[in-house]
């Protein structure tokens, strides 16, 4: 997998385990460590979470990197239900992302390319599932809250917002996320900011808003028909066939 797929997997999983938060903190050790206030907080959050059935939410995302003065922008659109995603980035170029158990498909029109990712099982584990379990998550990361001194200014009032720090624990997972940062919006239990650094200092920040959830979001909004005259392709798929007759697939 590419190092910026990669990301955007690691971005994604960040602001899904945000967004609908079913992070629940277990009774056990980590009530008793003196950080029992944030993780029964965080708790707190994942009941308000739970009833969550679909979300939609504009965003912003930022990328950091030292080869540039300015951060990349990108603005749009998410959308997610059940195990479906959809990013729809409007600016400065329009993109759109679907994900769902099986597989990533990103669409670039101005190229005429619909790009094909299959996800394998420890993909699919940790990062697919718009409702994240925390098993998966406390294994891979150490999870704790963000330093006060570390929290943006916007983000400052603790009673609304819960500011969580996810740790890498491997070197395997390190190489594409360092870090995340994610400040919860406790009255929502949504996100309102995820912070993503990579394995080569690098930032990306996405920021959440005029989030609606429960909204009845219809399965349409999930659809996708490849364009007429469109390319697809399966770049880590080395006996990959095009799309014909409307079928994904590989060579048998």
């Amino acid at each position: 997998m590419n190092g910026l797929l990669a990301r955007r997997y690691v971005l994604i999983s960040s602001a899904l385990f945000a967004a609908l938060c079913c992070a629940a903190t277990k009774a056990g050790d980590e009530f008793q460590s003196p950080n029992a206030d944030f993780h029964a907080r965080l708790e707190a959050v994942d009941r308000l979470a739970a009833s969550i059935t679909d979300l939609t939410s504009r965003f912003v995302e930022q990328k950091h990197t030292a080869l540039l003065k300015k951060p990349m922008v990108s603005k749009g659109r998410v959308r997610m239900k059940g195990s479906h995603t959809r990013w729809e980035t409007d600016a400065p170029h329009r993109t759109t992302m679907l994900m769902d158990a099986k597989r990533v498909r990103i669409h670039y029109p101005r190229r005429k390319v619909v790009e094909v990712y299959p996800i394998d099982d420890q993909l699919r584990q940790l990062f697919v599932s718009p409702v994240p379990r925390w098993a998966p998550l406390r294994d891979r990361f150490f999870v704790e809250p963000i330093p006060a001194g570390d929290v943006p200014d916007e983000y400052q009032d603790r009673e609304r917002f819960l500011a969580v720090r996810l740790t890498a624990k491997d070197d395997s997972l390190q190489r594409f996320v360092a870090r995340v940062d994610v400040v919860l919006d406790t009255t929502t239990g949504c996100a309102a900011r995820v912070d993503m650094i990579d394995g080569d200092g690098e930032r990306t920040t996405i920021t959440f808003s005029e989030t609606t959830t429960n909204s009845g979001l219809g399965d349409r909004h999930f659809d996708f028909a490849a364009p007429e005259g469109t390319k697809v392709v399966y770049p880590r798929s080395p006996n990959a066939r095009p799309y014909t007759d409307g079928v994904y697939g590989e060579r048998q």
